[in-house]
């Protein structure tokens, strides 16, 4: 089984074509902190404005996920490499570091 196989299999509630119809090289993976503005009550309540999910990176494709107790992953977001732009920001007062947008 590939890689790219088996990163499909552990991925819960998967949407879309199978990401080795897409992609043909795995390049990284890792954890992320992604901030986003509060939207609901419920967030400005708990004062989060941030969540942890865990990436994967291919070639075409980066597949936003968050990472179970049970050791696999629940689909949240997939991002097409070719439909966007990168820009990496400076580190602000030492809180976020290696942040992109």
């Amino acid at each position: 089984m590939s890689t790219i196989q088996r990163i499909q299999r552990s991925i819960e509630g998967w949407e879309g074509k199978v990401i080795g119809f897409m992609c043909t090289e795995f390049i990284r993976e890792g954890d992320l902190h992604m901030f986003h503005r509060i939207h609901s009550m419920k967030d400005t309540i708990r004062g989060k404005s941030w969540s942890q999910r865990h990436v994967f990176l291919f070639d075409h494709l980066l597949v936003i996920t968050k990472q179970l107790k049970s050791g696999t992953y629940k689909y949240k977001q997939q991002i097409k490499v070719q439909c966007c732009d990168i820009f990496d920001l400076p580190d602000d007062d030492g809180k976020r570091k290696n942040i992109f947008d």
